[in-house]
């Protein structure tokens, strides 16, 4: 044998004689413990053999309990997978898990579970050996999502595969209600569903979750803090709450008691009434009201509203989003669903009528002026149209018209023409001018918007344009109140005699209308010119202070006598008075007629020449042509007989110095007239001597 093959021959006897010598000092173990067994240092050695196989004292069953006690519960309460187990497969837990294989045969094998009596552990039935059913989503998930430990090959000291989990929710899952519902999950939530829909949960048989419930998360109805909470109504239930308890109502508590007294239930209990539970909204169309509930409310859906649409009143019904909780609910609520008064019509009707009349009707009734409608218009009328508007004549009074005297007796047809005829006008901003085409606000001193002008027009450029009742009174059309002072206004104030005239000795009337304007104003246009024009030449002055015509010297209140003054007499006559003639009274002049003349006149003319008033004392010896101007001698604002005749200037006899000298009468004798009296002689007188002296004789002054 070569030395090498020897020296391989004793290396392996070496070997052998080594593992022999090692596995006769371990002969005490069958072989290597798992290492979920083996990291444990009790089990170690000779003393770990007792620990895990017993002794003369101990069964393995009783020993492998002191570690497992979990295993010995089951085993105890013939709970669990190894309280199913045979008596006598019971302490031979070797027969299930064997040991001493190292990691070449796990503990628990599918073989464990078939001997336990599970066929397939795949399958595995909770609700057989833990009372624990696997449903819903639980059923499909893996072993190790709840026993992480399932698969693993080895576990440390204390580590559990299996046993050892609570079958309570919140030992797996985070309790988000943080124990205030308790610890039992599955009475809400079940396994079927997901944890948010609590298919498990089954609400109170007086309170269906339907409806706007149906999809509500508990806690928006049960506060965890409060005595709703779920934890709370577990210990100490109380009856469904009504929905006023969880929903602010909008509703006015009138309305809510009345409904409460009609359908015999409490204040609380109301909203059932026109809302369903198994809605989802309190807003229409899902709300019903019948017209027994809206009387409720304050209005009676009474005609003519009995065939209105509820949209027709409220315009945003089944249109609007629901309002905010709040305390501003019931203002929002109000803005939408005002609550008007069963008299309140102008809330809801445009009004054609005036504001005017619309304030003195409602302070009339003492009420505002939406309530004004139902002094004339009734609230069970079909239409606001006559004849069923019925208005009184106070209430006309308010319109600003009276229908007093004299239009009492008038039918409201008399002056409104389309009254009962019309059909109703449409809404709409030019309501009130529509309606004010038909019911003209006439003024009640208007008198010539309805009546006839009997003046035909004639006063129409005057200050009163042609109203009636500048003159006449509404009451009455006559007589006439266009009285003195009126008169006095006119362009001819009624003075003197003119106030105790008759109106048609002036206006006169021309066919069926009397004449009042233009009325003449010139006295000459109704009286005779008794001066026939004299006094209106050009010469003439045209007015006398700030008088003309016949007032620049007479008066209304008596045309006769004038007060002239010699100087006035002058500039109108052109013939001065002077002397006696300025003292002289006028009929002295101007002589009375017992009759008026032709023109009028009662005073004759006075003439010029001295001689048509006075006599001739010197029987026409001055004369010329027929006329004798006794001024060429003599002075009116002298004596008579003082005369201003100049016989050397005035006569063909120049006085010489001896003639001069002569008294008057030595020449101018009286001698025999025509009239049988003696009247002094001037003319015609000789201018010779012998004229006046015979021969050889001389004038007596001149005789010795």
């Amino acid at each position: 044998m070569r030395l090498p093959q020897l020296l391989i021959a004793m290396i392996s006897l070496a070997l052998l004689l080594t593992v022999v010598i090692w596995e006769w000092r371990q002969r005490t173990s069958p072989g290597p413990l798992h290492p979920s067994h083996a990291s444990i240092s009790e089990l170690q050695g000779k003393p770990g053999c007792a620990a895990c196989h017993g002794n003369a004292a101990t069964e393995m069953a009783g020993a492998c309990a002191i570690c497992h006690k979990d295993v010995k519960a089951q085993l105890d309460s013939l709970n669990g997978i190894h309280g199913t187990l045979s008596k006598a497969a019971a302490p031979t837990c070797g027969t299930c898990h064997s040991d001493h294989n190292g990691l070449k045969v796990q503990l628990v094998t599918d073989r464990s579970f078939r001997l336990a009596g599970v066929a397939d552990p795949a399958v595995f039935d909770h609700s057989k050996f833990r009372k624990y059913e696997l449903t819903g989503r639980h059923a499909t998930l893996k072993c190790e999502q709840c026993h992480p430990a399932a698969k693993a090959l080895s576990l440390v000291k204390d580590q559990k595969r299996f046993l050892g989990l609570s079958q309570d929710c919140i030992s797996c899952h985070k309790d988000p209600h943080e124990g205030t519902y308790g610890p039992d999950c599955l009475s809400c939530h079940g396994q079927t569903h997901s944890f948010e829909q609590a298919d498990g949960f089954a609400h109170a048989k007086d309170f269906p979750l339907v409806g706007g419930h149906a999809d509500r998360k508990c806690k928006d109805c049960h506060d965890k803090t409060s005595l709703t909470s779920v934890a709370a109504l577990k210990l100490h239930p109380i009856p469904a709450r009504a929905c006023v308890v969880c929903h602010d109502s909008p509703h006015r508590d009138a309305m809510i008691n009345s409904i409460a007294q009609m359908q015999h239930t409490t204040k609380e209990s109301t909203c059932s009434v026109c809302h369903g539970r198994d809605e989802t909204t309190f807003l229409n169309p899902t709300a019903k009201m019948t017209a027994q509930d809206h009387a409720a409310t304050g209005f009676a859906l009474s005609p003519p509203h009995d065939k209105a649409d509820c949209s027709s009143c409220h315009q945003e019904i089944g249109k609007r989003k629901p309002l905010g909780r709040g305390a501003d609910i019931a203002v929002g609520f109000a803005k939408l669903f005002p609550g008007r008064a069963q008299s309140a019509c102008g809330d809801c009707h445009d009004s054609p009528h005036r504001g005017e009349l619309v304030t003195s009707v409602a302070r009339t009734l003492q009420k505002s002026e939406a309530h004004a409608c139902s002094a004339c218009h009734g609230k069970d009328d079909r239409s606001f149209l006559s004849p069923t508007a019925k208005m009184t004549a106070a209430q006309h009074l308010a319109t600003g018209f009276d229908v007093g005297i004299p239009h009492e007796k008038v039918e409201c047809s008399g002056c409104h023409k389309e009254i009962g005829k019309r059909k109703p006008l449409k809404r709409g901003p030019e309501l009130p001018a529509r309606f004010a085409s038909l019911y003209r606000q006439i003024p009640q001193n208007a008198c010539e918007q309805c009546h006839t002008d009997p003046h035909a027009g004639q006063f129409k450029a005057t200050a009163s344009q042609g109203r009636c009742v500048a003159c006449h009174a509404m009451e009455r059309f006559t007589p006439s109140n266009f009285d003195l002072v009126a008169h006095a206004k006119t362009q001819m104030p009624l003075t003197g005699a003119h106030r105790a005239v008759a109106c048609l000795d002036c206006h006169k009337t021309e066919g069926k209308i009397e004449r009042f304007i233009p009325t003449p104003t010139a006295c000459n246009d109704c009286h005779a010119d008794v001066h026939i024009g004299r006094f209106d030449e050009p010469s003439r002055q045209k007015t006398v202070n700030g008088q003309s015509g016949c007032a620049r010297c007479h008066t209304t209140s008596n045309f006769s006598p004038v007060q002239w003054n010699a100087q006035d007499h002058a500039v109108w006559t052109s013939y001065v008075l002077t002397g006696a003639h300025e003292k002289a009274s006028c009929v002295a002049c101007h002589r009375p007629q017992p009759t008026p003349d032709e023109h009028g006149r009662t005073l004759g003319f006075a003439p010029t020449s001295c001689i048509a008033c006075h006599a001739d004392p010197h029987a026409g010896q001055f004369a010329i042509q027929n006329f004798t101007d006794c001024a060429r001698c003599h002075s009116e604002s002298g004596k008579f007989t003082q005369t201003t005749f100049d016989h050397q200037r005035d006569s063909v006899f120049k006085l010489d110095a001896v003639h001069v000298k002569l008294a008057c009468a030595a020449c101018h004798r009286p001698a025999e007239s025509s009239a049988a009296s003696k009247v002094i002689r001037y003319r015609p007188l000789g201018t010779t001597c012998r004229d006046c002296h015979g021969p050889g004789e001389l004038p007596e002054q001149e005789q010795p």
